[in-house]
Formats: structure tokens, C-alpha cells, sequence
């Protein structure tokens, strides 16, 4: 919910009230699927087509170790009858097959469509476009993350962001080698955590 709100108007935000607060200690599946409901009824108020919001959804292989009560309040979301304006595409490099069989909370809710991993263009792409003729990557930096990433366009952008940080923290406009391995540091003991 945070990636949907924090793209509304700080204005509109306030008029919807939402449930959804940044600091907020609990925030529960019904919650979600009411502050869905008012943001869809909102777009449409301003649109003339039939909105339809996609959630964008990375990684989502980590669901693989979610209680099954986790699974199916999220899947109710989709169920919902607000579902013809929800969609999602996911990703995730070990998702569970498990999703397969009709006791699954996921079954025959997605069509999966089997992507290889990134190769070395589109990696120095995802790494390179978003940030040309504002920042400038060393070589080096880049060779380290297409060496470490494996392909993962979601791993791929972790090291993109955390290196850009670093950069910034160095008050530099070039991401440098240095950047890279700290970021890859960070990322070693995201993933032991």
C-alpha cells in the first residue's frame, strides 16, 4: 500500500483517508482492501475508461514462506468485487509450485509466463538508463553488479539504488567500484537477515 499511496497528490491522499498510515503499527488485509476500494472509486471519479490499477509485485517468491492465512487474505484481495479494476504482475525466481495445486490460496489465480534472467545488455540497461545525463557509472561498478546480480532485475535494482546512495553520501556524481561492494555488503546481510 505505501508504493500506491506514496504516488497520490499529497492532497488527495488526505481527502480519501485512509487507513494506510506510514508509521502506522498495524495495518490489516481488511484495511488494505478498503483504502483498494476508495483509491479505485477515486481514479475513476477522474477518469472517463474504466481505471485499472496493477499492482507491481517483485520477488514475490518470499511468499513461499507466509502462513497459509497470509496467502489467502491476499488472494481475497483480488477476489474482491473490486477485482475487474486489480490486477498484478509478479515476479520471483523460485516461485512455488505449490501454487499449482488446487489447495493452494494461489491457485489458477496468475498465468505464469517464464522469463529468463537478465543478460548483460539489459542489466547494464536497468543500471545505466534511469539515471543518464545525471549520474555516470565506472566501469568497474558496473562489471561488479552484472557479476554478482545473476541476471535478477529486482537484485540488479537493489544494487543500483544502494550504490546511488552511497555515491550521495560521498557528495560525488560518479558511482564508483567502492559503491558497488558496500552495496553489495548491505545486500549480503539484507539477505542473512
Amino acid at each position: 500500500m505505501e508504493a500506491i499511496v506514496e504516488v497520490l497528490p499529497a492532497d488527495e491522499r488526505a481527502k480519501l483517508e485512509l487507513a494506510y498510515r506510514p508509521s502506522a503499527t498495524e495495518y490489516t488485509a481488511r484495511d488494505m482492501r478498503r483504502d483498494l476500494r476508495l483509491i479505485i472509486a477515486h481514479l475513476q471519479e477522474q477518469a472517463t475508461k474504466t481505471v485499472r490499477l496493477i499492482l507491481l509485485l517483485d520477488e514475490v517468491d518470499v511468499m513461499n514462506d507466509y502462513d497459509q492465512l497470509t496467502q489467502q487474505q491476499l488472494r481475497r484481495i483480488f477476489m474482491e468485487q473490486f477485482a475487474q479494476n486489480l490486477g498484478a504482475v509478479v515476479a520471483g525466481v523460485r516461485i512455488s509450485k505449490a501454487w499449482d495445486r488446487l489447495e493452494s490460496p494461489w491457485y489458477n489465480l496468475f498465468n505464469e509466463i517464464e522469463l529468463m534472467p537478465f543478460g548483460r545488455e539489459d542489466a547494464l540497461a536497468l543500471l545505466q538508463e534511469p539515471v543518464k545525463g545525471v549520474y555516470r557509472w565506472d566501469q568497474d561498478a558496473l562489471e561488479f553488479i552484472v557479476a554478482h546480480a545473476n541476471g535478477r532485475p529486482y537484485r540488479i535494482q537493489q544494487y543500483g539504488l544502494e550504490s546511488v546512495n552511497r555515491m550521495f553520501e560521498g557528495n560525488r556524481t560518479t558511482i564508483q567500484l567502492a559503491d558497488v561492494e558496500g552495496a553489495h555488503e548491505a545486500i549480503q546481510r539484507m539477505a542473512e537477515t
